[in-house]
C-alpha cells in the first residue's frame, strides 16, 4: 500500500520516528489507525446515547414552545418576587 500526505502530515509522522517515540513510519500510521477506529466507536457510542435522550423526551409528555416556557417562568418569578416582599 502507498500513501501520500500532506508535508505537516509527513513531518509530524517524521518527528515521532525522530524522537524514538515509534520504531517506524508504520508503527505511527497503524496507531493513527487505531485512534480513528476509537474515534469512531465512541462517535457511534455518543450518537446512540443522544438517541436515548432524544427519545426520553419525546416519550415524557407533551412540549411546549420557548416562549411558553420562559413566560412561565416569568410568572413564577414575578410571584416569588411578591411573597418575598
Amino acid at each position: 500500500m502507498e500513501i501520500f500526505l500532506p508535508q505537516q502530515l509527513e513531518d509530524l509522522v517524521k518527528q515521532k520516528v525522530q524522537s524514538g517515540e515509534y520504531n517506524c513510519v508504520s508503527e505511527v500510521i497503524v496507531d493513527a489507525l487505531w485512534l480513528l477506529h476509537y474515534q469512531d466507536r465512541l462517535n457511534e457510542i455518543m450518537l446512540a446515547e443522544l438517541r436515548e435522550e432524544i427519545q426520553k423526551g419525546l416519550d415524557s409528555g407533551p412540549s411546549i414552545s420557548g416562549e411558553e416556557f420562559f413566560s412561565r417562568l416569568r410568572e413564577k418569578a414575578r410571584k416569588h418576587a411578591e411573597q418575598e416582599k
